[in-house]
């Protein structure tokens, strides 16, 4: 153990003990306040000798009390069954609460200061702490790790084995630190190309200090190797890799769109046949069509294509018949040329006979 540890570790001790006491002066002057308080309802009921009727008035003096004052006089009784009988941690103690990491940093009877990693400090009542479960990483004994590594799902067991052999060999070079023993496992086998293998070592001592924790893990040049790299070492020397498997996707054209767009006439022909629904020559399809002789059909106006084009020819045709047979009935009637541009001929103007 090195001077500046054992520094810190003196300084955490005075500290616990020096907030221990403040908390046993706390406690102290309650149980003082508590015992003045009795000893006055006796002086009183001496002197007013009427006993039972002193007794009746303080008992409901102090039920109304209990109301009040309730629920305070329960959390300080929790909280000093937590202090000084459970009595979880110490002043300086590594606690991991609800998988959290602190460090105790002060100690008083109703609350418990904590530090984290990041130099935050928490306040947190002991009633509530009371309450959950606490790791004390101090107090515990020697402790392991699990390392989770990915390999190729091609890595045979005899690679495997090799690399189990090597670190088994680190360790024992680094016996101060390590127990020569480790086990390797694979925990689990995703999408048949990845293996999760894991990695147990123990330690000889605890967690408390991280730093040191840290640096035997990771840090890189200290006197001695790692094992974060001896096991990067020896991952390299044995080949042992991992490549993420490649999916490829193939995009398909959409068969509505190419069939649409490859119509050189499709355009159009939406144009087309929003121009005869606007001008009455087009009714929507189920409605009972309108020849221009004046006779009701029951066909349909446009199912297919063709026959789309096939009835517009036909209309166009028609209404070319009617506009020259009406340009040459004015002309015999003197009443000039007819009206130039296309002449529509809607279904209003044409007079509709009845079927019988």
């Amino acid at each position: 153990m090195s001077s500046s540890h054992a520094f810190r570790e003196r300084k955490a001790i005075m500290q616990s003990l020096r907030d221990l006491d403040q908390a046993i002066g706390k406690l102290d002057s309650i149980l003082k306040a508590v015992i003045y308080l009795i000893i006055t309802l006796i002086i009183v009921a001496i002197f007013l000798g009427d006993f039972t009727t002193y007794i009746a008035t303080a008992g409901s003096l102090i039920l109304a009390l209990s109301f009040m004052i309730g629920s305070t006089a329960q959390t300080v009784f929790e909280s000093i069954i937590f202090v000084f009988v459970r009595h979880p941690f110490d002043v300086g103690d590594r606690v991991e609460i609800e998988g959290v990491s602190y460090i105790v940093k002060e100690m008083h009877l109703l609350a418990t200061t904590f530090v984290l990693e990041d130099g935050r400090e928490v306040y947190a009542p002991n009633n509530l702490l009371a309450e959950g479960m606490i790791d004390n990483i101090r107090r515990s004994g020697p402790m392991s790790e699990r390392i989770l590594v990915e390999v190729s799902f091609d890595t045979n067991l005899e690679t495997i084995e090799q690399l189990r052999e090597r670190l088994v060999k680190f360790l024992e070079s680094e016996s101060r630190e390590f127990f020569p023993q480790l086990e390797i496992f694979i925990k689990d086998i995703k999408e048949c190309n990845l293996l999760i293998l894991e990695i147990e070592i123990s330690y000889k001592t605890n967690m408390q200090d991280d730093g040191r924790r840290m640096m035997r893990r990771n840090k890189v040049g200290c006197g001695s190797c790692p094992f974060m790299c001896a096991l990067k070492d020896a991952i390299e020397d044995l080949y042992i890799t991992y490549r993420p498997q490649v999916k490829r996707y193939q995009r398909l054209p959409d068969v509505n769109t190419n069939s649409r767009s490859s119509s050189p006439s499709f355009s159009n022909r939406r144009k087309t046949d929003s121009s005869r629904f606007s001008s009455g020559l087009v009714r929507p399809v189920g409605s009972p069509s309108i020849q221009l002789d004046g006779t009701f059909g029951a066909r349909s106006d446009y199912e297919t294509e063709d026959m789309e084009e096939e009835e517009e020819e036909r209309r166009r045709k028609t209404l070319s018949a009617v506009g020259e047979k009406e340009h040459d009935e004015r002309l015999e009637a003197g009443l000039g040329t007819a009206p130039s541009g296309p002449l529509l001929v809607t279904v209003e103007e044409i007079e509709l006979e009845e079927v019988e």
